[in-house]
């Protein structure tokens, strides 16, 4: 993911040195972020906005648009909700072209209760980069599901729930899939 670090950084008239001390890392570290060697997980955002002394958004490239539309709130067993989407969109930068986003109701695999779960969606001619991955998915038969999609024979989808013991549905005819990007946690009400 593109990233807007070193840029903010040299702005602000700081070594790798003094944001690696600010951040608890090292340069070597920093320096892996602003060239996106290392990936910037949510934790990194945070610790690095703090240390650089801006709004994580501005951190992030560019590249996404400022509206997110939600599309639902995702329940127990990963079933989005769309009766409950929010009339108004999520604004938040982030790098997609088509990003989305739903807020957790309850646990669902590694995802939290009130966190709020960013994707970028993709049509189903092109899923190369949603193999493998956390995904929000629309079936064919109009369900909106929270599901690792997983690639099976001759490209079908197989669907794989999040929990311990969650179904996979083999050869899941899909409209479209997002990948999650990021995850946000909110501070509670």
């Amino acid at each position: 993911m593109e990233n807007r670090i070193r840029h903010i950084r040299r702005l602000r008239g700081l070594t790798l040195k003094e944001v690696a001390e600010r951040a608890g890392t090292t340069p070597q570290t920093i320096s892996r972020l602003e060239t996106s060697v290392m990936g910037l997980s949510t934790d990194w955002l945070a610790r690095l906005a703090a240390a650089l002394g801006v709004r994580q958004a501005e951190l992030l490239d560019e590249a996404g648009t400022g509206a997110i539309p939600f599309v639902g709130i995702v329940g127990p067993d990963g079933i989005v909700s769309a009766e409950f989407a929010d009339d108004q969109d999520f604004a938040f930068r982030i790098p997609a072209e088509h990003p989305l986003a739903v807020r957790m109701e309850s646990d669902c695999g590694p995802y939290r209760r009130g966190e709020i779960v960013l994707a970028s969606r993709s049509e189903t001619d092109d899923l190369s980069n949603c193999w493998n991955h956390d995904c929000i998915v629309e079936t064919r038969d109009g369900a909106l599901l929270l599901r690792r999609l997983v690639e099976g024979d001759a490209g079908r989808a197989i669907l794989v729930g999040l929990d311990s013991g969650a179904e996979v549905r083999h050869g899941a005819e899909l409209a479209w899939a997002a990948r999650i990007v990021m995850r946000i946690t909110c501070p509670k009400q």
